[in-house]
């Protein structure tokens, strides 16, 4: 049996993507509209959600939460809630994010910044940005 392709319309200039591979959704990026786009993986259906914000970001299966680097933006991750489709944007006090990485142990985030050269961390079970 060979490959098949389906496309799935998200919105422009999709850039970065990532799947949870729990609860089988694709995760988008969009650079031109600051959206991310969720596709269902069972039935291919889209949702873009104007998060403000686009750039490299990673999944935390164990909570089902998605953090995104806000390339352009001086210091910020958006926490996105796969859950109840919510967001919300912590400052990192540095600036321009540009990769992110977690600790799934220590649910600590890594986060590089071009400009100022420097890696701030992050504790996400925190309710403050520090």
């Amino acid at each position: 049996m060979g490959n098949t392709c389906s496309a799935c319309e998200t919105s422009t200039v999709p850039q970065h993507i990532a799947v949870n591979t729990v609860t089988n959704r694709i995760y988008v990026s969009n650079a031109q509209d600051a959206s991310l786009s969720v596709i269902d993986g069972a039935t291919n259906a889209v949702q873009t959600f104007a998060v403000n914000g686009s750039g490299p970001f990673l999944i935390d299966e164990s909570i089902n939460r998605i953090y995104m680097v806000r390339l352009g933006v001086a210091d910020e991750v958006t926490y996105f809630n796969g859950n109840d489709n919510s967001w919300y944007t912590i400052a990192t006090d540095s600036w321009s994010p540009v990769g992110i990485a977690l600790n799934p142990n220590t649910k600590r985030l890594f986060v590089a910044h071009y400009v100022s050269g420097d890696v701030r961390i992050v504790d996400t079970t925190s309710p403050s940005d520090f």
